[in-house]
Formats: C-alpha cells, sequence, structure tokens
C-alpha cells in the first residue's frame, strides 16, 4: 500500500503492514474514497482519518478489524449510512463520524450504546439514539417531502401549459378592451374628444392617400 503523508511517499508491503497497530492522517488534503483494503489491517488499533476531505461510504470491510480501539473519520465528506456490521468491534471505546453528510439510523448495540451524541454532531440526516431526531419522523417527513416536491412540478408544469398561456392573454385584452371603452362611456367629455381625435386621424390618412393617386 502506498500513502501520500506530509507531501511524501510512504510504501508499505508485506507483513510490516498487516502488522502495524496505528495510523494517524488527519489534518491532511486527502481527497477520495477510504481505502476498502484497509479493512484487511486486522492488528490496527487506532486509525485518524480526521479533518480531511474524504467522499465515499465508510467502508463495510472495517467490520474485519476487530482489535480496532480508537477510530476517528470525523470532519470529512463521508455519505452514506453507518454499517450496522461495526458493532461487532468489541475493542472499540472511541468513535466519531461528527461533521458528515451520513444519513439513516445509527447502530446502537453493544459498544455503540455508550458513545455519545458528540460523536454523530454535524450529520443532519442521522436519526435514533443518542440524537433527538427519531428515526420513525425522519421517515415520515422524507415521503411528504417529495410529495410537496412532486405537488410543485405539476403546478409548474401546469402553468406552463400552452393553454393558460392564451387565456391568460385573452383575458389581458378583453380587460384593457372593457377598461378603455368603460372610461369612454363613462366619462362624456374624454368620449367626445376621442372621436374627435378618430375623426381628425381618418381625415388626415385620406388627405394622405389622395396625393398618391
Amino acid at each position: 500500500m502506498s500513502l501520500f503523508i506530509k507531501n511524501r511517499l510512504y510504501t508499505f508491503k508485506g507483513i510490516p503492514l498487516l502488522m502495524m497497530t496505528g495510523i494517524d492522517l488527519s489534518s491532511n488534503q486527502f481527497t477520495g474514497n477510504i481505502p476498502f483494503e484497509m479493512g484487511e489491517l486486522s492488528q490496527l488499533r487506532f486509525l485518524n482519518l480526521s479533518n480531511n476531505s474524504l467522499t465515499g461510504s465508510i467502508p463495510i470491510s472495517f467490520q474485519n478489524l476487530r482489535s480496532m480501539e480508537s477510530l476517528d473519520l470525523s470532519h470529512n465528506k463521508l455519505r452514506g449510512r453507518i454499517p450496522s456490521e461495526l458493532v461487532g468491534l468489541t475493542s472499540l471505546s472511541v468513535f466519531s463520524v461528527a461533521y458528515n453528510n451520513l444519513s439513516g439510523r445509527i447502530p446502537f448495540e453493544c459498544q455503540f450504546s455508550t458513545f455519545t451524541s458528540q460523536c454523530y454532531e454535524g450529520n443532519s440526516e442521522l436519526c435514533g439514539d443518542p440524537l433527538s431526531r427519531n428515526c420513525s419522523t425522519a421517515n415520515q417527513l422524507e415521503p411528504e417531502h417529495k410529495e410537496q416536491q412532486k405537488d410543485e412540478k405539476e403546478g409548474n408544469r401546469m402553468i406552463d401549459h400552452p393553454f393558460f398561456f392564451y387565456a391568460f392573454v385573452t383575458m389581458s385584452y378583453a380587460l384593457g378592451f372593457w377598461t378603455f371603452f368603460g372610461i369612454l362611456i363613462i366619462k362624456k367629455n374624454w368620449r367626445h374628444k376621442y372621436f374627435k381625435a378618430v375623426d381628425g386621424y381618418i381625415e388626415s390618412l385620406f388627405e394622405l392617400l389622395s396625393k398618391y393617386r
């Protein structure tokens, strides 16, 4: 396995890698997914990958780290669920996935029942103990939110339909037409001025046409 640490390339091979008991790669600028092969380091007891920009999900292969005592994945950009298989890490006493983008129910069996809410803070889509966000409530809100989005899309499609466009134009024209003539009917002096102006325009038009005969 090759790792860049502090701008240097370190290569670990064979038995020395398998016998490694601690890795601290925190506060670097790592990106991408956590290597699935890390789950093969069966003697690993301490792993700190915090304060990077790691993405993807927590590898299920971590269930093989039976000697793990401290696992810190906080302050990254991890997504997906916390693998329920991790409850099999019976030696785990320190655990943090705070400030990621994780979602779903938090495993709360075995030693995971001893971890506080601080281990999970900063993940708005996580639910269940020890957080105050109830998973059943979260599951109810999600369909409602999707239904609301669906209704909004349907409403937008109706508004974009040509029928509504032509109906709006027709109503606007009719409203303007009757508003204008309504004023002429009510205001007698305006009516006289309007028809006088129309007669003047017609006479001017006929005079202009007669010049070209």
